[in-house]
Parts: C-alpha cells; sequence; structure tokens
C-alpha cells in the first residue's frame, strides 16, 4: 500500500463484515456487550386484542346499559402497525344523536357517520370492526400460504 494510493485505505474501511476491534482501557475489567447486526429484528404480533384496555366499551353486551360519563364507545381495528390501524368511536352529540368517527392511524382526519341512535352506533362499530378483523384474517391467510383467490362469500 502506497501512501499515494487511497484505494487500499478505503478498502480497509469498508470491508464487508470487518469489525474493527476497539477496545479501551477503561472497559478491559467489564463485560463486553454482544454484537448487534445492522438488520433490524421484526417481529409481529400473531393476535392484536380487539379493544384497547383504555377503550370505553359502553354496550357491556348490552347496548341498553348505563352510559360512561363520557359516552362514547370505541373499539380497534386488527393490525400490527398503528399507523393503519382504524378506529372507530361512537360519540353523542348535545342533541342527543350518535355520531361514528372513523379514523386511520392516531392522526387522522376522522369521517363522520350519523346521525343515528345509540344502538345503531354500537351496532355499526361492531359490524365494521368485525369485517375488518374477518378482512385482515383472510389476507394474513393469504400470506401465509392459505387457499389464495377463494372467499367465503363465494
Amino acid at each position: 500500500m502506497s501512501e499515494s494510493d487511497q484505494t487500499d485505505v478505503i478498502e480497509a474501511v469498508v470491508a464487508p463484515g470487518d469489525a474493527p476491534d476497539v477496545s479501551d482501557e477503561r472497559d478491559a475489567g467489564e463485560a463486553h456487550e454482544p454484537e448487534t447486526t445492522d438488520q433490524p429484528e421484526l417481529e409481529v404480533a400473531e393476535d392484536m386484542p380487539p379493544e384497547s384496555p383504555i377503550a370505553a366499551d359502553l354496550s357491556a353486551a348490552d347496548p341498553s346499559s348505563d352510559v360512561a360519563q363520557d359516552d362514547a364507545y370505541t373499539k380497534f381495528g386488527p393490525g400490527p402497525l398503528v399507523a393503519v390501524r382504524f378506529k372507530w368511536t361512537a360519540r353523542r352529540h348535545d342533541n342527543g344523536d350518535y355520531f361514528v368517527h372513523e379514523t386511520i392511524g392516531e392522526s387522522s382526519y376522522p369521517l363522520v357517520t350519523g346521525p343515528m341512535t345509540r344502538e345503531a352506533a354500537i351496532e355499526f362499530v361492531d359490524d365494521r370492526e368485525r369485517d375488518a378483523r374477518r378482512r385482515f384474517e383472510e389476507l394474513r391467510s393469504e400470506m401465509a400460504g392459505g387457499e389464495i383467490g377463494r372467499r367465503a362469500d363465494e
């Protein structure tokens, strides 16, 4: 390697798989951390809870049960990514009508459906969540090598 030829220096610096042995006298007595790869680990959640633990479930299996203080009913769609997960929230308006706010992710503008009765709003939210879960399970099954192209309604 000559002083004027920088190619050897660049190859030595950029050689794949060669991690420089960097040690310091300060960490001679300390345990070394395991080496990590540049590739991030990806963990896929198999079963996401159908509802958030903080979501208010006003129906409690009976839509005619007492209404909570904020009078909202919320459900979340399936999926491992919060940024693309659906959220449905039924809220009571000042005049007593209910409106359903449907959003995707945490910072999107809601698509509002209504006015409707409380029971209709809860049924609307439940139907949307059930349909989204069914479609998610079909897609996951297809990606895992399930029956491609066949649908339950065919």
